[in-house]
């Protein structure tokens, strides 16, 4: 075997920092914070490091500021909300790291970002890593740094404390397919992974039978193909997935981020494998949080189906559509229960819920494929796509017949309208809206009639 190539842990941790373009360096106790540039990973720093740039004071309020001016609108208060230092200081202690992927205004346009703080690897060291990369497919990275003077700290530091976020690192010859890996973190060589050899593709494919969840193997072994990675890392400058690796017996959820960098040794993959199981622990469980939530806040809570505020969320996203020339073909039905108020008056507000409930019943057994909303006291609509649509015509004598067959037994009575959607002359769902409303309100005053 080939004499193993010589690498310092600091190059390879260098290769890592160089997805991130901007880099502060903050004392917790102090406040005060150093901003750091864009790091050309393949510059060395030299052996006393790299000048600090001039420090400043109150890093909170700096942030906050910079969040406020640039930050997307509709991902601001988020963002002021979750990266507070008691937050990022509780997530640090819990799970070694904190994450937050915004939006950020550029130009005319709006770029994706993922701030990332770590601790020092040092424990007792009070500064933490806050460091921000964009994460859209195109980005460019920029290649260069500050330095300036009062406070020294190396670059070396900075990038060995970004690197400790990686429990696995390779570094890949593709002249030869020669790797060695790299552990930050001993727990994790109980996976019995190769540390060194000449078939680092091979090797992976193979490990992934054992090590790699089943349900995930197959998007692994694709993303660890040569020439396929070797294709997107040129094009992109980086490739990620997230995947479950069985550690323990146990699928724990973790990313893989793959870099190429050229050096003194010719063209190399670094490749930096993460744990992240608590955050999407995390992630998962505030989704179905959110999802309940949601649920609660759409719903109407007489009759289980959708409320004004849903519908008025519908409505936007179809607006969207218009906007931009890409709505499908939909219809408006417009539905209001006949007769309430004389059920209120004579029977009750009981009475008159429980009639509510059967026309929504009504309404929802006959568009049973469409969202259906209320969207007043007596007021209901449906919005028909796809196949109700398609049989629009027929739902709607469906409901016609069973409304006059309940007005001759004394059951619930609906006066019901339809519009559909012109891409001609409708600029909005609400113009569809209102061509229903008025196609109702001609069916009720038919139904006083019978």
């Amino acid at each position: 075997m080939e004499k193993a190539i010589e690498i310092s842990y600091e190059s390879i941790a260098a290769a890592l920092a160089q997805d991130h373009y901007k880099i502060y360096y903050v004392n917790t106790e102090t406040d005060r914070y150093i901003e750091y540039r864009a790091f050309d990973a393949y510059e060395k720093t030299g052996e006393g490091g790299s000048e600090a740039a001039e420090p400043k004071e109150d890093f909170d309020s700096a942030s906050r500021r910079v969040i406020e001016s640039i930050v997307h609108p509709d991902d601001r208060e988020e963002v002021l909300e979750e990266f507070t230092k008691q937050n990022v200081l509780s997530a640090l202690e819990e799970d070694g790291i904190f994450t937050l992927e915004l939006r950020v205004n550029r130009g005319a346009g709006t770029e994706y970002i993922r701030m990332k703080v770590t601790k020092m690897t040092d424990m007792s060291d009070p500064h933490i890593i806050v460091a921000l990369s964009r994460i859209d497919a195109q980005i460019r990275r920029e290649a260069e740094y500050e330095t300036a003077h009062r406070e020294r700290v190396t670059f070396g530091k900075i990038a060995e404390a970004l690197a400790a976020d990686y429990f696995l690192i390779y570094y890949v010859d593709l002249e030869n397919d020669h790797f060695i890996e790299y552990s930050a973190h001993e727990d994790f060589r109980k996976l019995e992974i190769e540390e060194e050899g000449f078939d680092f593709f091979g090797t992976s494919r193979k490990n992934a039978m054992v090590h790699v969840y089943e349900d995930d193997r197959k998007l692994f072994i694709s993303t660890i193909e040569k020439e396929s990675l070797v294709a997107e890392l040129e094009k992109n400058g980086s490739c990620s997935i997230r995947y479950r690796l069985i550690l323990g017996d146990v699928p724990t959820y973790v990313s893989l981020k793959a870099t190429m960098i050229e050096d003194d040794h010719g063209k190399h993959i670094i490749i930096g494998v993460s744990n992240i199981d608590s955050q999407v622990r995390r992630e998962q469980e505030t989704a179905r949080e959110l999802g309940v939530v949601r649920q609660l806040v759409n719903r109407d809570h007489l009759t289980g189906v959708k409320n004004k505020y849903a519908y008025s969320e519908a409505e936007k996203a179809i607006d969207d559509d218009i906007g931009i020339g890409i709505a499908k073909d939909f219809a408006i039905v417009v539905c209001d229960v006949n007769g309430l108020k004389v059920i209120n008056d004579t029977y009750g507000h009981n009475a008159g819920d429980k009639y509510i409930k059967d026309g929504c019943k009504l309404i929802c057994d006959v568009f049973r494929h469409s969202p259906v909303y209320r969207i007043g006291g007596d007021e209901f609509c449906a919005i028909l796509k796809g196949a109700d649509f398609q049989r629009s015509p027929e739902l709607m004598d469906e409901i016609e017949t069973q409304v006059r067959d309940n007005i001759a037994k004394g059951g619930v009575s609906i006066a019901c309208g339809i519009a559909s959607f012109d891409p001609e002359s409708d600029g909005s769902v609400k113009s569809v809206f209102e061509r229903a409303d008025e196609a109702m309100y001609r069916n009720k005053k038919l139904l006083k009639s019978l």
